[in-house]
């Protein structure tokens, strides 16, 4: 989207060797991305953009309409890992025309790539002094004549070119002096069946068109249809009235800008008798070159599935056994079962139907696990039964002691949960590198549900290699210990959007309040993101905040009292900067704050000024012995270099944003495997700052 909406889908990719041994599993990729910004900033509006790069199709409302600048189409592209793997393949515009055999021809003459292979031809076999060009007539510095070309006399040309054949009256066609360089036998052979074969067109009936043109025989047919399908782009969408007319600017038409063209008018009323159609054909690079293939040994899909919620009722839980409803259908998908099961259980006894009910039921438990899981039920459960009766089937909702529920009474919070569930997490047959949209995450849910769900959301994610973009206000939401998921929308002075992607840029290059602008975007208060019981530990970077944060959640989630967050306040300012203006806007967070820097000379320096003003930030280097100095000392040798932390032909470590990112996502799964020099150095560095 250029600069009216940079954006990029941060789909996590480990990077740098980690877990190699693991490269090729799908959990390697996957996870979360939140779209933050205050009320119309355009988070749908990005959602709208990711999700029309399956179609490439714009409605006039895409366009740009900046006051400083022309209104432009947008364009939309994908790469992996900002074009580590490449590009992801533009799904082609496919078009279809189906008409009488010349108006067929005529209207896949009239695209944009046959204007410009028109123009070829006529100068590779004009003797003319005359040079074609696209535009209006000029005059070269050497005083030689062009030509140029318009859309405008390019349709109107072709349409007398055909028009001979397209219309029933006899037409002579006169040269003009003007455009002598075409000889008066058009509909030329050559021409249009070089235009066919070279772009490699399918077309329904081959032989009566081509082999018609080439024998001048098609004439005799001009009656029959023929279908044309090409990847190409008409030259102007207006010209047709069964192709959408906003995909085109109305001060781009052809038929807007020469209103008085009798000619154009003409075109027009021919081309309406034309079937055009639009689809989409969507070619991966499946080679095994494909620099992703070669890396993880799977193919990476870029399919976009919007969430739009569709509420079950009860009423869709109970249908008739020889008419099913949609519901029952996908239920009966999730268990493994199809519709010519369920008429094999009811065309037998009753006895098999009720082995079949039975079989469903034990299924039903398992899914009825899931649910509770994703409703986050520890105690009293709800279960689902199926009834497979002669006059109905039915499922049923219990809670606790088997106690019937009606769906249409149940909170919203529960109904929207229950829809998404049964039409999203277990209805879609998901790839890795799929893509999620859902356009005002937790709207319906409670702020303790939201949190939860977003956490099995995340690991719904990796477990199946997709990414959920989910567009938000809703601070519960974000998480602190993942930062890297949000991206923040910012308006610009113009009425304009940037998104900014990585979370250590969102205070600017001066700015060390990297919370600032994420809480003026849900508008609210810092309290707001303050774990409850934990204190707040300011460091350098994003390194330290990846690797510390996700040690500490994992040491939590083993029973050990960790009681600090780390928030990364983006450096210690440039040595040109003085350290104080940087303490001061650290202090204006936080009164007494603590903090954890490295001990290179810029943090020794950073903390003698600290000291002074009655700060004392701890420093790697004072807790260990042996030269260390930042937080990627902390892990061993054998580590670093599995992790790609450590470079050894360049003999420096890897301080990349989305290396740390990856590791601190697939830490709980590598934990056990690391080396004990490097837990033991990350929980010697714990200790010694809660005990501080």
């Amino acid at each position: 989207l250029d600069d009216f909406c940079v954006f990029s889908v941060f789909v996590q990719i480990a990077c740098g060797a980690v877990a190699e041994a693991d490269a090729e599993t799908d959990d390697e990729i996957g996870g979360l991305v939140i779209l933050v910004s205050a009320n119309n900033c355009g988070k749908s509006n990005a959602l709208d953009a990711i999700e029309k790069y399956n179609s490439q199709l714009f409605s006039d409302d895409d366009y740009t309409d900046f006051s400083f600048m022309e209104r432009i189409k947008p364009t939309i592209g994908m790469n992996v890992a900002n074009g580590a793997y490449g590009e992801m393949t533009v799904p082609k515009n496919v078009v279809t025309y189906d008409g009488k055999i010349y108006e067929a021809l005529l209207a896949f003459t009239l695209e944009h790539e046959n204007y410009e292979l028109f123009l070829e031809y006529v100068n590779r076999t004009s003797n003319s002094e005359y040079v074609i060009k696209p535009g209006d007539v000029t005059k070269n510095t050497d005083g030689r004549s062009v030509v140029e070309l318009s859309y405008q006399n390019y349709a109107t040309k072709m349409y007398n070119m055909l028009r001979p054949t397209v219309e029933s009256s006899s037409y002579h066609y006169s040269e003009s002096s003007s455009y002598h360089y075409v000889n008066s036998s058009f509909p030329d052979p050559e021409f249009f069946i070089g235009l066919l074969t070279r772009k490699n067109v399918i077309i329904s009936n081959p032989e009566l068109l081509i082999e018609g043109i080439r024998n001048n025989t098609a004439r005799n047919n001009k009656d029959k249809r023929v279908t044309i399908t090409t990847n190409g782009h008409c030259i102007d969408d207006y010209l047709f009235t069964n192709i959408n007319k906003q995909l085109t600017k109305d001060d781009q038409s052809l038929l807007k800008q020469y209103p008085k063209d009798s000619t154009l008018k003409s075109l027009r009323d021919k081309l309406q008798n034309v079937v055009v159609t639009h689809s989409m054909d969507k070619e991966l690079d499946t080679s095994e070159d494909n620099p992703f293939f070669k890396r993880y040994g799977y193919h990476l899909s870029d399919e976009i599935h919007r969430y739009d919620r569709k509420k079950i009722s009860q009423k869709d839980l109970v249908c008739k056994p020889d008419a099913p409803n949609g519901f029952l259908i996908n239920l009966l998908n999730i268990l493994g079962y199809d519709i010519s099961a369920l008429k094999n259980a009811y065309a037998g006894a009753g006895h098999f139907r009720h082995k079949v009910e039975k079989e469903m039921n034990k299924s039903l438990e398992s899914l009825s696990d899931e649910l509770n899981d994703l409703l986050n039920i520890n105690e009293k459960k709800y279960s689902l039964k199926i009834k497979l009766e002669r006059e109905n089937i039915e499922l049923f909702i219990t809670y606790g002691d088997d106690i019937p529920l009606n769906l249409d009474r149940q909170s919203e919070g529960f109904r929207w949960l229950f829809d998404l569930f049964f039409n999203l997490l277990k209805s879609k047959d998901f790839k890795p590198g799929d893509i999620v949209l859902m356009d005002e995450f937790g709207n319906s849910l409670n702020c303790s549900t939201i949190k939860e769900l977003t956490k099995k959301l995340r690991i719904y994610a990796k477990r199946n290699g997709i990414t959920f973009v989910l567009a938000t206000q809703h601070p519960m939401a974000v998480d602190n210990l993942h930062l890297d998921e949000v991206r923040l929308l910012v308006p610009n002075d113009d009425g304009s959007t940037h998104i900014i992607n990585n979370f250590n840029d969102f205070g600017g290059s001066n700015n060390h309040d990297l919370m600032k602008p994420i809480l003026k975007a849900l508008t609210i208060g810092r309290d707001m993101f303050r774990t409850e019981n934990r204190r707040t530990v300011f460091v350098e970077g994003v390194t330290d905040y990846f690797y510390l944060n996700s040690i500490c959640d994992i040491l939590r989630s083993k029973g050990e009292d960790v009681d600090i967050d780390f928030i990364p306040i983006n450096g210690l300012g440039s040595p040109m900067d003085n350290p104080k203006r940087t303490i001061e806007m650290i202090r204006s967070i936080e009164r007494d704050p603590i903090m954890f820097i490295d001990g290179d000379k810029a943090g020794i320096k950073f903390k003698e000024v600290a000291k002074k003003m009655g700060i004392e930030p701890s420093t790697v280097s004072e807790i260990f012995d042996g030269g260390k100095k930042e937080i990627e000392d902390l892990f061993s040798k054998g580590d670093a270099e599995r992790l790609g932390i450590f470079d050894t032909e360049s003999n420096t470590f890897v301080k990349s944003f989305d290396l740390a990112a990856c590791i601190s996502y697939k830490m709980a799964d590598i934990y056990d495997d690391l080396d004990e020099e490097t837990i033991s150095n990350f929980k010697r560095v714990i200790d010694y700052i809660q005990n501080q």
